[in-house]
């Protein structure tokens, strides 16, 4: 329903453009079925509201719903360009401060190992799956006018994911401390 069906058509045209860029051809019998399988469902809808009232509600839906609250920040829920990032960390900081725990005991050499998987689009398939995921799921509320709490949903189980995969990353790499493991480990329980 109205902006959101951006998130996830910006998910697939992001990971289709990596896989061109890749060399990779398009899977073109899939995303026809995807179309498809989209399409159906949502143009019997349509037929059906349009029984109800016409064009009534489906100029709503679409002045409203997909425009409106994109372009204008409605019923006074506007807020700067980092909004979501300003929730974040107003509501989830516990994921913050384990994921910055994380990051202070790595290594000498393992900042700079985890900060090169910051370029996503130059690894592997999974990591370019999470970071356009990541990515997506902030740029994408963060552009809307309209800011509600609730958009930036599909982001948390990618801050979930990532700082798991520091903490996961700064236990492998204490491994032979077991001060900076049992210190990792304990802040880990406290903040569960």
């Amino acid at each position: 329903k109205g902006m959101a069906v951006l998130l996830p058509l910006t998910f697939v045209i992001a990971m289709e453009a990596w896989r061109l860029r890749r060399g990779r051809p398009v899977p073109w019998r899939p995303l026809a079925t995807a179309a498809v399988l989209f399409a159906v469902p949502v143009a019997a809808w349509a037929v059906a509201r349009w029984r109800v009232d016409e064009w009534r509600f489906l100029r709503l839906l679409v002045t409203q719903d997909l425009l409106r609250l994109g372009t204008t920040a409605m019923d006074g829920l506007g807020g700067p360009p980092w909004y979501y990032l300003d929730v974040i960390q107003r509501h989830h900081y516990d994921w913050l401060v384990a994921g910055i725990v994380g990051l202070a005991w790595l290594p000498p050499g393992g900042f700079a190992r985890i900060g090169r998987h910051a370029w996503f689009w130059r690894h592997d398939r999974v990591s370019m799956a999470l970071g356009s995921w990541t990515l997506v799921s902030l740029a994408v509320p963060s552009l809307l006018q309209t800011k509600l709490q609730w958009y930036v949903n599909p982001f948390y189980p990618a801050l979930a994911l990532g700082v798991g995969w520091v903490l996961a990353r700064s236990l492998w790499s204490a491994r032979p401390v077991p001060r900076r493991s049992r210190l990792v480990l304990a802040t880990g329980v406290v903040l569960a």
